[in-house]
């Protein structure tokens, strides 16, 4: 009975040390992040004008600057601008109170933000706005109405651009790419409007891209990260691990 235990186990010994040599060259990972850019011409312009006024009551103070809202969002829907959209921001309030007479006044600062479909109409927005009582043109912006065509565009790019990254660097390793473990977007889809940073002079620093963004322009933006399970590639082991392992 003892003679059959030795050989018993030199038999296991064989099985064994390939299997975990092997083993050793499985569920390897190689993580790529990917981006993705789309560059869209605006068709939406959006204009925030600024309305201020002073009293000496509050309740005055606030009465006077919702007459000012109320003539130029009148002014403007008479003008019959195509697409136009008016949001008003209300009214903050605050006081104050002179050091020489101890006179105490309020003011009321509030606005609109305009939004025309026809960027050329932003000049005359502006005017309609500062001859009905607004008190300053706080920015412009623009925007574009396919923007979730091109989000989706930039999603498919950043993922093309994950893999074939993935592609070249597995190559260059000696790896073989194998399957996708995983897959995610981190909700990282932005979208970049230079045309207001612009404007004032403050750097967007948007990526590097291959063609040149104009004022006027809005930027998509995507970024993934994605898994690969790996394997070695035993026609070009760069790393000479099988001469290594033999």
């Amino acid at each position: 009975m003892q003679r059959f235990i030795i050989p018993l186990l030199l038999l296991l010994t064989v099985i064994l040390v390939p299997v975990a040599a092997a083993s050793e060259y499985m569920n390897q990972s190689l993580v790529s992040v990917g981006q993705g850019y789309v560059v869209c011409d605006a068709d939406l312009g959006i204009i925030s004008l600024a309305i201020e006024n002073t009293a000496t009551d509050a309740s005055l103070v606030h009465t006077e600057n919702m007459q000012v809202v109320q003539r130029i969002g009148k002014a403007l829907q008479e003008a019959k601008l195509p697409g136009l959209e008016i949001t008003i921001r209300q009214p903050s309030i605050w006081l104050k109170t002179s050091l020489v007479s101890r006179d105490v006044t309020y003011t009321a600062s509030s606005g609109l933000d305009i939004k025309v479909s026809d960027i050329s109409l932003i000049g005359r927005v502006a005017d309609i706005g500062m001859r009905n009582g607004a008190t300053a043109v706080q920015g412009v912006r623009f925007d574009a109405s396919n923007l979730q065509e091109a989000k989706q565009q930039a999603l498919e790019q950043a993922v093309q651009d994950a893999i074939n990254k993935a592609k070249v660097m597995s190559a260059t390793a000696g790896l073989r790419l194998v399957m996708v473990r995983e897959i995610s977007d981190t909700n990282d889809i932005q979208v970049h409007n230079p045309s207001a940073l612009q404007a004032q002079g403050v750097d967007t620093k948007l990526p590097v891209m291959a063609e040149p963004v104009y004022r006027g322009q809005v930027i998509v933006s995507a970024s993934v990260t994605v898994v690969f399970d790996v394997t070695l590639d035993k026609s070009h082991d760069v790393l000479s691990v099988n001469s290594i392992a033999q």
